[in-house]
């Protein structure tokens, strides 16, 4: 695996690990150590990420695209920041996208279109008490959640 987001719900004990270079995350459930591996929506890689150069060092055959900026888990829900719509179907760079998977059978669930919040800033997504904050500078948007 590559480097990645994780994140943790201590209501439920899952842990998520998005990766940021390719299209894939995991669901560690950390009562059982059962680890499940899902590809997400979009089928997008970064082709040869490391080359061998010798002595055990590895390179980077081209610069990498990072797909994924953010990730959030809690119960049944994965929410991600995606940019692979935002840079191949809308080319828009100011575009914020939130893609929802399934905790328990990766399976996608949706995408939630953030056109209001500023091109520029980290977002952030936290995830209490059934309210998805989605935090970019000193902006919150605030989403309810289905049970």
């Amino acid at each position: 695996l590559t480097d990645g987001i994780f994140d943790f719900d201590s209501e439920t004990g899952l842990a998520a690990f998005v990766c940021l270079y390719q299209s894939l995350f995991m669901v560690i459930d950390t009562r059982t150590f059962q680890t499940r591996v899902f590809k997400m929506l979009y089928r997008i890689g970064n082709g040869q990420i490391a080359k061998n150069v010798g002595n055990g060092l590895y390179t980077n055959v081209s610069p990498l695209t990072t797909l994924h900026s953010g990730a959030s888990i809690s119960g049944n829900f994965i929410f991600v920041i995606s940019r692979v719509e935002a840079m191949e179907k809308r080319n828009s760079t100011s575009e914020k996208i939130v893609d929802v998977y399934n905790s328990h059978n990766g399976t996608y669930k949706g995408s939630l279109y953030l056109q209001s919040l500023s091109s520029e800033g980290a977002l952030k997504l936290v995830v209490r008490k059934g309210v998805l904050y989605i935090i970019q500078n000193r902006k919150v948007s605030l989403f309810l959640l289905p049970d």
